[in-house]
């Protein structure tokens, strides 16, 4: 049978060792059983107050957080404290001096483990006397979803506007239970189909990604995400579309033009032009058709500059005045304009 002596040191041995070298995995350490310690002599044994302590911890805690301290009894010798159990994964480790149980795995998570169970010991080398506890480590439930600073969010557009076009901003922020510096992301969920607005992940800035009609559609209700490594959260954006003049508009409310009866085929009567309104994008062609006034075909109007010119012979005895109807149409809308246009009599020689 091995001496208590060789017993002894080859344990102390071991935890000199443990506490030298970098650590990876804690493993308990190995205490002298009954048998080996048969021979002991008593002084003061060292004993806990309890044979089991309870105590909490919130999840996500940081690393060095203290859990608790399983105290010895008033009197006791001075003693080693380690963890003899319950600590595979090493959430946890204990100060070997102060017995101190602090956390050592910030990813403590509620929902992956809600309760630890430790047995924890205490071994003096000089009364060679040990005892053991048992610790309850109840892991707290803390809040770890993203909180937006609004329920709601309303935002207004018109329509129209660019791929690119600024809509507006959400903005959640981690709860106290998140670790400081955690990430928060954003995300478009629900409402975009047509994939009209897109959203930055980082900063949550919604901007145009698509066409914006109001005459299709005058208000998006949309689901954005907030998430982070913990939790998630959402809200609800509304996106009024604001309706914009979109119809060309004619720089005359009536035209007027004058043409010789003996005019040749193809001689310019006149022009009509409209522009586009502020709410139709830049450079957005507008063409131009007649659409009434003229069921003999007697005009021909350029559908890209608006020129009119003569298309059949012309009779001041049979129609001395046309009243054209010309219209103006972009890819958003149209208008009309009345042109006049007076047939001058030439008289037979």
């Amino acid at each position: 049978m091995k001496s208590l002596a060789s017993v002894w040191s080859r344990w102390v041995h071991q935890v000199a060792h443990n506490l030298r070298r970098p650590r990876r995995r804690r493993r308990p350490y190995h205490v002298p059983t009954e048998a080996c310690l048969e021979d002991r002599v008593l002084l003061a044994a060292v004993s806990f107050t309890q044979s089991s302590y309870t105590f909490e911890v919130p999840e996500n805690s940081a690393t060095g957080t203290e859990v608790g301290t399983p105290q010895l009894t008033p009197g006791s010798p001075a003693a080693y404290f380690y963890i003899a159990s319950g600590n595979s994964t090493d959430p946890f480790v204990i100060d070997p001096i102060t017995g101190v149980i602090t956390v050592y795995d910030p990813s403590i998570d509620y929902e992956t483990t809600s309760q630890y169970t430790l047995t924890v010991g205490a071994l003096d080398p000089v009364t060679n006397t040990y005892d053991t506890a048992t610790v309850t480590v109840n892991v707290q439930n803390v809040d770890e979803d993203p909180v937006f600073a609004n329920q709601n969010y309303n935002f207004n557009i018109a329509e129209n506007s660019a791929n690119g076009t600024f809509v507006g901003t959400v903005s959640a922020t981690n709860p106290t239970g998140v670790p400081a510096g955690t990430p928060v992301f954003y995300s478009i969920t629900g409402g975009n189909s047509d994939g009209a607005f897109t959203i930055d992940p980082n900063s949550g800035d919604i901007t145009v990604a698509g066409p914006i009609d109001f005459e299709a559609t005058s208000q998006y209700t949309l689901t954005v995400l907030a998430g982070n490594s913990y939790g998630q959260s959402t809200t609800t954006v509304t996106i009024n579309v604001q309706n914009v003049d979109e119809d060309p508009v004619f720089v005359n409310g009536q035209f007027n033009f004058n043409v010789q009866e003996t005019a040749a085929i193809g001689t310019v009567v006149g022009t009509v032009v409209a522009t586009n309104p502020n709410g139709v994008p830049q450079n957005t062609p507008i063409f131009y058709t007649i659409v009434a006034g003229n069921d003999a075909g007697d005009f021909t109007i350029d559908p890209t500059t608006g020129e009119i010119s003569v298309a059949n012979a012309l009779n001041f005895e049979a129609t001395p005045q046309y009243t054209l109807t010309v219209l103006a149409s972009n890819s958003l809308g149209f208008d009309t304009v009345t042109v006049v246009i007076n047939v001058q009599d030439v008289l037979n020689a």
